[in-house]
């Protein structure tokens, strides 16, 4: 209450009133070369991560730097918008040939 009371006095109403200051910005732990590695790998459909655990070691073998599992999980989600388990919209793997085959037949059946 003492605190409120000291703002009011010193700064007015308008240091009362919510969002009237503006937030400051997270500071990221990660360096730039860590974020662009890790951004290659996750958009790369043949060498994805299983895990956070597995990114986090991933990072110790390529950079030799040694993040918190929760700071490198948190960056992750937050930056880049990952999700622990996700189902791909198509199999890595799949041939394209036997695509346009199947999509060939299917087509002159309609």
């Amino acid at each position: 209450m003492e605190l409120w009371l000291k703002t009011y006095k010193q700064e007015g109403i308008e240091a009362m009133l919510i969002g009237s200051k503006p937030r400051k910005a997270k500071k990221r732990k990660i360096t730039k070369a860590v974020h662009t590695g890790l951004s290659k790998r996750l958009n790369d459909s043949y060498q994805g991560f299983e895990s956070y655990v597995q990114t986090v070691n991933w990072v110790i073998e390529q950079y030799g730097i040694s993040y918190p599992y929760n700071t490198l999980r948190e960056y992750m989600i937050d930056v880049f918008g990952c999700k622990i388990k996700q189902p791909r919209k198509s199999h890595i793997k799949k041939d394209p040939e036997a695509q346009a085959d199947f999509l060939k037949l299917t087509k002159s059946n309609f």
